[in-house]
């Protein structure tokens, strides 16, 4: 009763679209359905919100999705530390040179990321490419630093992550070539 008296205040006869009323029952019945379907207050603060997938269409095999590569982390966390050094950068030349090794970082990063989901015969090609992002990024943090716009230690430090990720890659591409050699028999 109160609602329909709302209604008939604020709305004029003009604009109603639709009308439907509410009775008693629909009201009760409305407020059974909230409780039914929405999450409660235990459901929402204990996270009982497991998600089942009802699609026959979808593609989930069961297995779980690759981890991700020691190379990558690696990568992740030398982009964390030149993120830092970034920062820093003098202002002169952050945009030019910076914004280079930048460019480079987020190359390198694309690159490996993309490579784990390729097949094994375009893996290769992506790896020489992260390869080379990589050599981009020692050379023009070499020159920064011989600028005088990274400090010896940040430069030590990010010089040590890359020479690691140098050899993971390395490794990482020749094992895909073997396995791509012993799955080639020989002519």
């Amino acid at each position: 009763m109160l609602i329909s008296l709302v209604l008939q205040v604020f709305v004029k006869p003009k604009d109603i679209v639709h009308q439907f009323s509410l009775k008693k029952d629909d009201v009760f019945l409305v407020s059974l359905i909230t409780q039914k379907f929405l999450p409660g207050l235990k459901q929402f603060l204990y996270g009982y919100d497991t998600i089942v997938c009802m699609d026959k269409s979808s593609h989930f095999s069961g297995t779980p999705p690759p981890t991700a590569p020691s190379a990558l982390l690696k990568t992740k966390t030398a982009y964390s530390l030149w993120f830092k050094i970034y920062n820093d950068f003098p202002k002169a030349h952050r945009y030019t040179l910076g914004g280079k090794i930048e460019d480079y970082f987020l190359g390198l990063l694309e690159n490996i990321f993309i490579s784990i989901y390729l097949p094994p015969e375009k893996k290769i090609s992506r790896l020489v490419m992260a390869i080379s992002k990589l050599d981009g990024v020692k050379f023009f943090l070499q020159i920064a630093w011989e600028n005088k716009c990274i400090p010896n230690e940040k430069y030590s430090t990010l010089s040590e992550h890359l020479q690691e990720i140098g050899r993971m890659l390395g490794g990482w591409k020749k094992g895909v070539e073997n396995r791509q050699q012993k799955k080639t028999p020989p002519a």
